[in-house]
């Protein structure tokens, strides 16, 4: 609910977009004539173009820029602020999380065969702070910090396990545990869950990486997409009934089976594991509240 951005930062992914497209006349002549290549190119171009997300600046947001613009008319605010304010008072939420989402885009290359594992254990600590500097500006070496203090590196993959936890975090765990909070403010019907089913496509470990809980929630892990990422065993089976079941219940208006966030703010999590936990501890809680803060 914080993925958006304001009209000055909207202009600079749109001015990049427009201006690697080939030829010349106005935006709209431009864009008329281009073909499908140009159009990846200058797609390319504009995801290069950093911009500040949730329209503050401790969040700045690189390749993810396509995002809605708060503009005062169509989308009058930033939505989190609004579901604070009670704008969704009357709807029901159920917002979770893949415990690992981040691990998908962090070892892609090796999926794709772009780099190996063994390239990525070479890439020193220097290099780590400067990446959670570029993410977290002036926060970088105290979020290293905390996340050298918490997360133990799986010796199949690399100490980019530190950057993992905290893009996971930054992008989709903090946003969701802002949803929930704001949202539950105004109804109870509120519930959170976690799937924390480890992946291991090719024999990679990508843990609970994103996409993880598409297979379980459509019923697919025996399909060649659901086996890549669930290995379509019987437990995955059993999982994906589970999820089902908790998924037609909230759709039909019922719980989806454990209690909500207001009870005390712990998710359902869906695969190996304590069956309820929170999503932050409470050094989590305190250095994300200074870079992305309640409303």
């Amino acid at each position: 609910a914080d993925f958006v951005l304001a009209p000055d930062q909207v202009r600079k992914v749109t001015d990049a977009f427009v201006d690697a497209l080939p030829g010349a006349g106005s935006a709209a002549e431009k864009l008329a004539s281009a073909d499908d290549k140009s159009w990846i190119k200058a797609q390319n171009a504009a995801v290069k173009v950093l911009v500040d997300r949730g329209l503050r600046t401790t969040t700045p947001q690189f390749a993810m820029n396509f995002l809605p613009m708060v503009d005062g008319d169509l989308l009058p605010a930033l939505p989190i602020d609004a579901i604070a304010a009670g704008a969704a008072a009357d709807k029901c939420l159920l917002a979770g999380v893949c415990r690992d989402e981040f691990h998908f885009f962090q070892y892609a290359g090796v999926l794709a065969g772009t780099t190996t594992m063994d390239a990525l254990k070479q890439i020193d600590d220097d290099e780590i702070l400067r990446r959670f500097e570029r993410a977290l500006p002036g926060n970088g070496a105290r979020a290293l910090d905390y996340y050298q203090s918490t997360v133990a590196p799986d010796s199949r993959r690399s100490r980019l396990d530190f950057l993992s936890a905290m893009e996971s975090d930054r992008l989709f765990r903090v946003p969701t545990v802002r949803l929930l909070d704001a949202q539950s403010k105004h109804n109870a019907q509120c519930w959170g869950f976690q799937f924390t089913w480890q992946s291991e496509p090719f024999g990679i470990p990508l843990g609970a990486c994103h996409v993880v809980d598409v297979a379980f929630v459509f019923g697919v892990t025996d399909t060649p997409a659901g086996m890549y990422f669930t290995g379509g065993t019987d437990e995955a089976r059993a999982l994906s009934r589970k999820v089902q079941d908790a998924w037609g219940a909230f759709a039909r208006g019922d719980s989806p089976g454990w209690d909500g966030w207001r009870n005390d703010r712990q998710v359902c999590q869906l695969g190996p594991g304590e069956p309820r936990a929170a999503l932050l501890d409470e050094a989590g809680e305190q250095l994300w509240q200074a870079i992305i803060p309640t409303v």
